[in-house]
């Protein structure tokens, strides 16, 4: 009974694995103790309408798409994206200069947003984009 559970679960394991083509990574790094150190999946091939781009990672198509306005600001600011790359990306949080993490923002599918930061003090703020590569673009933002 537990060769056919290992078995079934390596015959299982297979066929997911071969349903991947190989413009996906998954990669592994250990230590020299055996310890995983880093865990990463890639997915190089991005298809925008009939554009198919190879890259290494999504921040450097999403930053060539990217506007924020107007900065400097005394608050409002105004944050788009080519919304075709929305699917790519997980999530979006305002940083302060100290580090403290003000708004996380998990709704991202829109393409737009707008960012309130009225009611923060003047000062430099980071606007950080989390990609599903793994990969992360951090934008300056200054409010006066």
């Amino acid at each position: 009974m537990k060769y056919f559970i290992l078995f079934n679960c390596f015959f299982i394991s297979s066929l997911v694995f071969s349903q991947i083509n190989s413009n996906h990574q998954l990669i592994f790094e250990y230590d020299l103790s055996g310890n995983q150190q880093k865990r990463e999946y890639k997915n190089t091939t991005i298809i925008l309408g009939d554009l198919t781009e190879e890259i290494q990672s999504l921040n450097n198509l999403f930053e060539k798409s990217l506007k924020i306005y107007p900065n400097p600001s005394y608050g409002l600011f105004y944050v788009e994206w080519d919304n075709k790359l929305s699917t790519y990306l997980m999530n979006m949080e305002i940083v302060s200069i100290q580090g403290l993490i003000l708004n996380p923002i998990f709704d991202v599918t829109i393409g737009k947003l707008e960012v309130d930061l009225t009611f923060y003090n003047k000062g430099v703020y980071y606007i950080r984009f989390f990609f599903t590569d793994g990969s992360y673009l951090s934008k300056k933002i200054i409010k006066l």
